[in-house]
């Protein structure tokens, strides 16, 4: 992250050089900038774009997908264990909120897709 503003990976309010002159946004600006793009390549990707990024003996693909699962039944073991909110109160959550292909389906990882723009 304390190399977001100089790279432009991604914009982040934080890190931005000039608060006050920070561009207005949308929700998916950063989808198609280095950071955002590679986690979700990595994440549905991994094995392909990524083959050799192994942490803990995994590849990272399997690791990131693994720990997120396991948090999504982390939150739904604890709405158990509560104890009063399981079958007392509606409850919704998704997986995942809008996620994105990340850099796959890219043709050549040089160009920046017509319909990617940054």
């Amino acid at each position: 992250p304390q190399s977001f503003a100089a790279t432009e990976a991604a914009i982040v309010q934080n890190t931005y050089p000039d608060p006050d002159a920070f561009p207005k946004m949308i929700w998916s600006t950063n989808y198609n900038r280095l950071a955002a793009g590679t986690m979700f390549t990595l994440f549905f990707a991994g094995k392909d774009f990524a083959p050799n990024c192994i942490i803990n003996g995994v590849n990272i693909q399997d690791y990131l997908q693994d720990h997120f699962v396991n948090a999504c039944a982390h939150l739904a073991r604890r709405i158990h264990e509560a104890g009063d909110l399981e079958n007392e109160v509606v409850m919704g959550w998704e997986s995942m909120n809008e996620p994105n292909r990340g850099m796959t389906g890219y043709v050549d990882l040089t160009v920046i897709p017509k319909d990617s723009p940054l």
